[in-house]
């Protein structure tokens, strides 16, 4: 069970693909966002075979990105300030 404080209508969940090579470097595939409340939830005994697909079209990250631009501006605010290195860092890393 997911918990009543991570339950929040605009929580997402985060699908990192990537391909994993035994030899050389794995390479980032792409990104899927899923709402929290587009999560299929039930008792847990339904057969997995009952429960309806969801497909999500992979992303990939640009340098431009008007969300971390938003956070930027927020000068006053440590959390997005930190937020937006990491995320800068990461983008960075998987446009390589």
């Amino acid at each position: 069970p997911v918990a009543p404080a991570l339950q929040k209508g605009d929580s997402l969940v985060v699908f990192t693909v990537k391909d994993y090579d035994l030899v050389g470097s794995s390479e980032f595939m792409g990104e899927a966002f899923l709402h929290f409340r587009d999560v299929v939830r039930g008792l847990g005994s339904e057969d997995l075979k009952e429960v309806n697909q969801v497909v999500m079209p992979l992303t990939r990250p640009t340098e431009s990105n008007h969300l971390l631009e938003t956070l930027e501006l927020r000068s006053w605010d440590r959390l997005a300030k930190n937020f937006v290195k990491r995320e800068k860092k990461n983008i960075d890393q998987k446009l390589k």
